[in-house]
């Protein structure tokens, strides 16, 4: 039998700095990814739209028409990075607004449905609405 170490100190210092690095920057790599989804589809309809009309003015050969491919992309990219995140920055407002007003409609039906069992409740909802009516 061995009496070799199986661990090592600063292998498990990097290992433990790799942890707190992935967790502390897991959430912010996160909100990235929607722009460069919405990027890369901006860009990959312009280098097809691009790729159907000048068919015929890409240069012949693999090398060529890869380099003009690339450097439309390149451009589109380049062009379309501020308006990608303009949208997906809409996007993502639009879908917490969705999630925020599905969650209250839960939160009232649920209130409500507690509401129909417990007369105390059912009082204090008419005595609340009667009070708004005089006021």
């Amino acid at each position: 039998m061995s009496s070799y170490s199986t661990t090592h100190d600063g292998l498990e210092r990097v290992l433990e700095g790799t942890r707190v690095l992935t967790h502390a920057v897991g959430p912010t790599r996160s909100l990235r990814t929607v722009p460069l989804i919405v990027l890369t589809g901006i860009v990959t309809a312009v280098v097809a739209v691009a790729s159907r009309q000048f068919a015929d003015a890409m240069p012949d050969g693999f090398t060529g028409e890869w380099l003009a491919t690339w450097a439309l992309g390149a451009l589109a990219a380049l062009a379309f990075a501020r308006t990608s995140a303009r949208i997906a920055y809409s996007l993502v407002h639009a879908a917490r607004r969705f999630s925020g007003r599905l969650a209250q409609s839960h939160a009232e039906q649920a209130f409500l449905e507690a509401a129909r069992h417990d007369p105390r409740m059912i009082a204090d909802i008419r005595a609340a609405q009667n009070r708004a009516e005089v006021e």
